[in-house]
Formats: structure tokens, sequence, C-alpha cells
């Protein structure tokens, strides 16, 4: 009999994953979106931690139904209940580039995580009120999955915008302010 395992081949120590989905790398954000992904552990996750350019902010609701997940790890115990979620307003960070990172912890200590660089846009104030857009005078055209509004009057300014389909948000979001 030969024992072909020595002390330097490593030893499997289960599954520790996690995944930022949302924000999507590379993109653009503002306003209030979703700040989303999964995250699942062999020895269990005790919790999901989210920094902001590198500094501790909250630690993210876990727990949510995530049938995909579950389908990808069906012997990770929990894996359908993998999901952390919440709707985060970015226009609360200044315009520019960031990056979010999700970090998972096991029960064991142990650590994993995923991050996301994007950029913000955003207007000098929060846009509220029923007449505070109005596009009557402004001008629109479409180009593959972005439309261009030239001259849209919002809370009295004149704007250009830009708006792009996220398949993620499932809808257009705001990614150029001029």
């Amino acid at each position: 009999y030969l024992d072909l395992l020595t002390d330097d081949e490593p030893v499997d120590t289960g599954v520790h994953r996690v995944a930022l989905e949302e924000p999507v790398g590379g993109e653009t954000h503002t306003g209030v979106g979703n700040l989303r992904g999964w995250a699942v552990a062999t020895d269990g996750i005790s919790k999901v931690e989210i920094f902001i350019d590198g500094a501790y902010e909250f630690d993210a609701p876990y727990g949510g139904r995530r049938s995909d997940v579950g389908g990808a790890f069906p012997d990770v115990e929990d894996s359908s209940e993998s999901g952390f979620s919440l709707a985060w307003n970015y226009s609360d960070l200044a315009p520019g580039p960031h990056t979010i990172t999700a970090v998972a912890h096991t029960a064991t200590g142990a650590t994993e995580e995923s991050s996301a660089s994007f950029n913000v846009v955003k207007f000098d104030n929060f846009i509220s009120g029923e007449n505070a857009v109005d596009l009557d005078e402004g001008s629109c055209s479409v180009s593959s999955d972005e439309i261009s509004i030239i001259d849209a009057r919002v809370e009295g300014s004149i704007y250009d915008l830009v708006l792009k389909w996220r398949t993620a948000e499932q809808g257009f979001e705001i990614i150029e302010i001029r």
C-alpha cells in the first residue's frame, strides 16, 4: 500500500465564495440603486461587511433567497439563502471613481472578498418635487442601448443627460450629466 498523500499536498477545506453583483465594475451609477450579491461557505457565513473606498461602512443584510446559487452549490448548507441585498444611495458618494468591496466572513473566521470599481455622477442636490424635471423643451436621440436628452430642465437648470440600459437593474440609469 502506497500512501499518495503527503504533507505538502493541499487539503480540501470546502467552499468559500462571495460575489458582488451590483454595482457592476466599470459602470457609472447615480441615485438610489442596488447593492447586492451572494456568499456561501461550507462552514456557514456569519456576516457580509461592505467597505467603500477601503473603509468599513456597514454589514449587509444576509440570507436572501438565491435558488440559482443553491443550484450551483447543492452540497453547501443554506446556499439557496445566500443573498445579500439593499437599496443604496450612490449619490452619497462624491462624483468620480469609487470601489465597493463585500467581505464574507465564515463562522470559523475565514474571509473572502469581491470588489467592483465604478464611477459616480450626480446632480448637486437631491431632485424632488412633482415638476422638478421638465423635458418639454428638450430633445432626444437614441443609439444602441443609450438615450441622450439635450436641454432637460431639472429644478430650473438646463442639463444634457445620457441614460444607459442596465440589465442588472432592468432599467435606464443616468451615466452622464453635462
